[in-house]
């Protein structure tokens, strides 16, 4: 499919190919709607309401992504040596670990029940 408005046929940030691209509904000005999704996860936006181009999902691999990735596996680390040194016996820290994962949704859990980060 050609769009008229989102150009480039990889990521600019990671050089993946696209995987899918479409045209989502027609504005009443004419414009379509577009959406290309790239292999790394990215999705980029043609919006005709502002006539603009946004990203809905940003590349995992840009450098403010493995930036914020490494600063939130260095915050776990913090928190899983807290933990670690704590009074709480290994079943309790297992149970903390476990509520962790379940509770935060950044990086796919950063770290499992047995507290080792990945």
């Amino acid at each position: 499919m050609k769009l008229h408005h989102l150009k480039g046929e990889v990521c600019p940030d990671c050089g993946a190919r696209v995987k899918t691209e479409e045209q989502t509904s027609q504005h009443c000005n004419g414009e379509w709607f577009e959406r290309r999704l790239y292999l790394c996860g990215a999705e980029q936006r043609w919006i005709p309401n502002f006539s603009r181009m946004q990203w809905s999902a940003p590349c995992p691999n840009s450098p403010e992504q493995l930036a914020e990735k490494q600063r939130l596996n260095m915050e776990a680390q913090k928190l899983v040596n807290y933990i670690r040194k704590s009074a709480f016996t290994a079943d309790e820290q297992s149970k903390i670990f476990d509520r962790i994962r379940y509770a935060c949704a950044f990086d796919n859990h950063i770290f499992n029940s047995a507290g080792e980060t990945r």
